[in-house]
């Protein structure tokens, strides 16, 4: 369900630390159920993602991921 290799993200994510760019490190609190972190997928799935926010998209992907699965 990934949008983009884990190898590929893992290389991203790291040049983008050299720049000191992309997403807090905050985690708010906020509880999706399933259905609703399924539509979210989905949408960024069918959505044009520019490359200059891709490592963001990647990151809110992979937290999705983790809270769908952590809910079955």
């Amino acid at each position: 369900m990934g949008l983009i290799d884990s190898k590929e993200a893992k290389k991203l994510r790291l040049s983008n630390q050299e720049k000191n760019e992309g997403v807090s490190k905050e985690t708010p609190s906020l509880k999706l159920d399933k259905q609703e972190i399924e539509f979210l997928l989905y949408l960024i799935q069918e959505g044009m993602i520019p490359g200059k926010r891709l490592i963001e998209a990647i990151s809110v992907v992979e937290k999705l991921q983790k809270s769908y699965k952590e809910q079955k």
